[in-house]
């Protein structure tokens, strides 16, 4: 039996990733999130079940984080953001616990003259920041959007950034386009070149699990491991134009459009924040 860790169990990403691999028998989940009653309430199979151990915490418990990826053949890195802030941090600070946390665990095997393998981690990036990707999108959408998200997508960039710099870390930047609420799963094809303008979480999921497996589209039966490492990947979903664009109203006044009065109206921002509408 393989163990992959799932990192932010409770958000949109994390929690497709849980239900689609706890399907399956021949996978044990470390699954680590930060509320123990969101944790029941979002992924409530994981709390009797023989194929899941939970770690509860902040990310910022190094011990705990070794503890989580300990054994693990693949990391699932979801932590994340989706409104922006001025000079966010968290995408850096989640890459950064996980170095630490491998560090520990080479340096543990090293110092017991045991062989270990570093576990394949596969960190949520954005098509946004890729120049081949974000030449799909029409240019004055992505314009807005990026500038809008500015130091939401700069955090992410610096956190691939970051992890590059540890070659002995097998790493992989899925790049979705806009990530929409629809419930449907459509099945998901990988791709260096391109991507669907919108994809739902649960082809998102299923897209980082083929990643890792080495494969390059649902239904593939044989995959490579080593087909995507190192690579940034778009992801495309085969529902195309059946993609709903569920929440995406919301998700507009929510994350893009207080990002664009941060970039440009910061006060603006301040006077919204402090009065909770964001």
């Amino acid at each position: 039996m393989i163990t992959y860790a799932i990192l932010g169990a409770t958000g949109s990403t994390g929690s497709e990733l849980f239900k689609l691999l706890h399907k399956r028998n021949d996978v044990h989940l470390n699954i680590y999130a930060r509320s123990q009653s969101r944790l029941d309430s979002i992924c409530p199979e994981s709390r009797n079940s023989s194929h899941v151990t939970r770690y509860i915490g902040d990310m910022n418990d190094t011990h705990l984080l070794v503890e989580c990826l300990r054994g693990t053949s693949a990391v699932f890195a979801t932590v994340a953001q989706n409104n922006t802030e001025p000079n966010c941090s968290l995408a850096v600070r989640s890459a950064q616990q996980i170095v630490k946390a491998l560090e520990v665990l080479r340096d543990e095997s090293k110092g017991n003259g045991q062989r270990w393998k570093c576990p394949t981690v596969v960190y949520i990036s954005s098509s946004t920041i890729n120049d081949k990707l974000n030449a799909l999108f029409p240019p004055l959408v992505y314009t807005f959007i990026h500038t809008s998200l500015y130091d939401l997508y700069e955090d992410i960039s610096n956190a691939q950034k970051y992890l590059r710099m540890f070659p002995w870390i097998p790493v992989i930047f899925p790049q979705p386009g806009a990530i929409v609420q629809d419930p449907k799963s459509y099945g998901v094809r990988l791709s260096e070149t391109n991507i669907s303008m919108r994809i739902g979480y649960t082809d998102v999921a299923e897209g980082m699990i083929l990643l890792v497996e080495g494969k390059e589209c649902s239904g593939d039966t044989v995959g490579d491991p080593e087909k995507w490492i190192g690579k940034e990947v778009g992801l495309v979903s085969l529902g195309g134009e059946q993609v709903a664009w569920t929440g995406f109203p919301s998700n507009l006044f929510k994350n893009i459009l207080p990002g664009f009065l941060c970039t440009f109206l910061p006060s603006v921002w301040r006077l919204g924040r402090k009065a909770g509408l964001w």
